[in-house]
Formats: C-alpha cells, structure tokens, sequence
C-alpha cells in the first residue's frame, strides 16, 4: 500500500486548488481537476491561462521528464492536469478525475510569498532544489511521488506528481511501496524544477 501525505499537505493542496471537483490529485490528495477561477497570472510571458501556451510549456518540460506516454493537458485557469503513463492516453475533462499516474501543474503569480510559505508548511521535511527560480524545494513524502514547489520574484510555481512506478518516468522501478528509488528522487525533483524554470521565463 502506497503511504499517504500528512494531512497537512492534503489541506495545503485543497486550499490552493481552490474549486476543485471531486476526485483524486496527484500527490494522494483527496481532490482533482482545476480551479473554477477565472484568475490569470499576469506577470509571466509564458503564461496565458485559457489561451493554452502555459500548459504547451508546462507540457513541454513534462515530456522531457516523462518517457511514457503523456496526454494533452487538461485545463481551467492557471492550472494544467497531465495524464502520463498508463493514463497518458487521456485528455481534456478525463483527466480531472485521475488519482494516480498524473502531474498537476499550478503556476501563479498573486501572492508568490504567501504561496511558498504555505508549501513550506505543508511540506515539512521538503529538501532544498537549487537553479530553479529564486527558491525551490521538493518533497516525496516517503513513497517516491516528488512534489516539486518554486518560487520567482513574480511567480510560484507546484508541481504534483503521483506515478504507478519509476519506469513511467525512465528508471528502474523499486522494490518496496515506493514508486520511485529514494535515491533517485533528488534527480527526478531536479528534472520536474525544469518544469517551473520553464514557466519562469
């Protein structure tokens, strides 16, 4: 059985996707799809929330990550859900209902302190992420799932993930619940901070 996030983190993930439906969310939170805001991030070049070029960059630096198959995005305001591995065939609203083997990417400009302060405190135990904008952490919550939080000057930037096993992303699978070797976690959370240096521009 896969370990469950602190319910910390689970509260951190439902209050900042605000308006989610019901569901499962990468990173084994309780909730899934996208924001129903119609809030755009404002300060970032490569983001264009219902115009689609965030989620093409965000799913861009996805594919570079992710060696299996990887779905369109689906997508409401300034978030993008990925479907990836065996869900990799899915798109548009099939996406919103995935528990498992998806990447929620959620980049933002209102508030970038208070957001990563937030992830700071639902992540206890996050490791330091360095070349990924001003600030950067990741934390795998002892299963191998690496969620990946950034920051900017102007932007934050989330990345969940929740993979079935580590050959969805191009390495060798664990034995154990893990999903991805602890030794290997550092190199993916690098390879995912890819994703938020991409949005920062």
């Amino acid at each position: 059985m896969r370990a469950v996030l602190p319910a910390t983190v689970v509260v951190f993930a439902i209050a900042i996707l605000t308006g989610c439906s019901s569901g499962g969310l990468p990173g084994n939170a309780p909730a899934a799809g996208a924001p129903a805001s119609t809030g755009t991030s404002s300060t970032a070049p490569k983001t264009n929330p219902g115009g689609g070029s965030f989620c093409s960059t965000a799913h861009d630096a996805l594919a570079k990550v992710v060696t299996g198959a990887l779905s369109a995005p689906y997508q409401r305001a300034d978030t993008c859900n990925f479907g990836v591995g065996p869900n990799g065939g899915l798109s548009g609203v099939a996406l919103g209902a995935l528990y498992g083997d998806g990447v929620v990417v959620k980049f933002d400009s209102p508030d970038t302190g208070s957001n990563y302060q937030a992830a700071l405190d639902a992540y206890a135990g996050s490791k330091s992420l360095s070349g990924v904008g001003t600030a950067a952490k990741y934390y795998d919550g002892g299963n191998g799932d690496p969620q990946v939080f950034a920051k900017s000057a102007t932007a934050f930037c989330l990345v969940q993930t929740s993979f079935n096993d580590a050959t969805e992303v191009g390495l060798s699978k664990p034995g154990g619940s893990r999903t991805i070797a602890a030794a290997d976690a550092p190199g993916l959370a690098a390879k995912l901070g890819a994703i938020c240096s991409a949005l920062f521009g």
